[in-house]
């Protein structure tokens, strides 16, 4: 994705016009101005239905991330704006992710030269069904009975994982009194030289 200009769409104007909303606004708490906008709405609507992030956004419109979920939190029109655009683009994207995972068909136009005539055929192409989709919708969708490892005994209790290292090891057989501590080092025959 290209990166995103810094202060788009914001002119000197608009920071003065920052300056007047601030005075107008009972809201705010002390400290600078804000630099929101009322146009700032539809930008984000449209933003979020081209599929940005929060962080692209907040980039965009030129603020710290910060100053982005602020404006969601104070402004209750700009975050309806942006859910408002995410839910058609997530909605399209879980659609052909869910359509990839269980396969699909389509008509599709083949052209052909046949004895020095184009000839124009409707077929149908075939798409399998696709695993690796499906393994990503179970595991987000059905999280508990998707998951490849699981934490938990059969008998519900939790696997804490422990760390052993072979010097814990060799501390414990001589606690014991074990007579085999350590590696043997193997016998290297000498041979003299001529």
């Amino acid at each position: 994705m290209p990166e995103l200009p810094i202060n788009a769409g914001m002119t000197e104007d608009d920071e003065k016009q920052g300056a007047n909303d601030a005075a107008k606004t009972e809201n705010l708490s002390p400290g600078q101005p804000t630099l929101f906008r009322e146009k700032y709405i539809d930008q984000a609507y449209q933003l979020a239905l081209l599929g940005l992030t929060n962080d692209e956004m907040a980039s965009v419109f030129g603020v710290a991330r910060a100053t982005f979920y602020n404006w969601q939190k104070e402004i209750p029109e700009f975050l309806d704006a942006i859910k408002s655009g995410k839910a058609p683009a997530d909605g399209e994207v879980v659609a052909s992710l869910r359509q990839r995972a269980l396969g699909y068909s389509h008509a599709e136009m083949k052209v052909f030269l046949h004895e020095g005539k184009i000839v124009e055929h409707v077929v149908t192409k075939h798409y399998p069904p696709d695993t690796a989709a499906m393994c990503f919708w179970l595991k987000n969708r059905q999280r508990r009975n998707w998951l490849e490892s699981f934490d938990m005994t059969s008998a519900g209790e939790k696997i804490v994982p422990q760390v052993v290292t072979f010097a814990d090891v060799v501390a414990k057989k001589i606690a014991a009194g074990s007579p085999d501590v350590g590696v043997e080092q193997p016998e290297i025959p000498v041979t003299e030289e001529k």
